[in-house]
């Protein structure tokens, strides 16, 4: 249902004039475990300047509601990804994501 919701609400966007580039890390492709191939995802969307976004609902993503809180987040919920980065951290490096 919620991919539906999804075709529909991009059909009317484009009625509307708009052209919605939308990248979905989970689009029902198998690559949706593949870490490092979401990643690229999220950084290349950015550095592209597209507008992003993500929903968090504890009975979709396969999360307790104490593991979404203990991550700082909310749900059900939906927020605004403002800046994808990495940054060293010691010897390692820091994959963070900024969300409103």
């Amino acid at each position: 249902m919620q991919r539906q919701a999804r075709v529909e609400a991009r059909e009317k966007l484009r009625q509307a004039g708009k052209d919605p580039d939308l990248i979905e890390l989970d689009d029902g492709e198998e690559d949706v475990d593949d870490e490092e191939l979401q990643w690229s995802k999220l950084v290349s969307a950015n550095e592209h300047g597209y507008l992003m976004g993500m929903g968090c609902a504890s009975e979709e993503c396969g999360r307790s509601q104490q593991e979404i809180v203990a991550a700082g987040l909310q749900a059900p919920h939906a927020f605004a990804i403002l800046d994808v980065r990495e940054v060293a951290v010691g010897d390692s490096i820091a994959r963070l994501v900024k969300l409103r």
